[in-house]
């Protein structure tokens, strides 16, 4: 996968890699399937700061560009807001990444 600009507008989307061919947009899951698997709130433990993993468990990639990550209340809960372009890569069967 690669991110290149797609359509009239050029707008940037993660694409399938065309070479000398107009761009292709790759499907996209639902960021409501996304899944919060571990997190680390006392940095004390092991590492120097907090943590957060994600886990998408879809087999298409996830656009969270725009939404937020907060453990404040609804009136603080846009502090943290995730970069455009930013992916969470879809759930990968053992039989997809044994085809070449």
């Amino acid at each position: 996968m690669s991110i290149g600009r797609v359509g009239y507008a050029g707008q940037w989307h993660l694409t399938i890699p065309t070479f000398g061919r107009p761009n292709v947009s790759y499907p996209l899951g639902d960021p409501r399937s996304v899944k919060i698997s571990e997190w680390l709130a006392s940095e004390q433990v092991l590492f120097d700061s907090d943590f957060i993993e994600l886990y998408n468990p879809r087999p298409f990639p996830v656009d969270l560009g725009g939404c937020f990550l907060s453990d404040a209340t609804e009136f603080e809960a846009f502090m943290q807001r995730l970069r455009p372009l930013t992916f969470v890569r879809g759930k990968v069967s053992w039989s997809s990444r044994l085809t070449v």
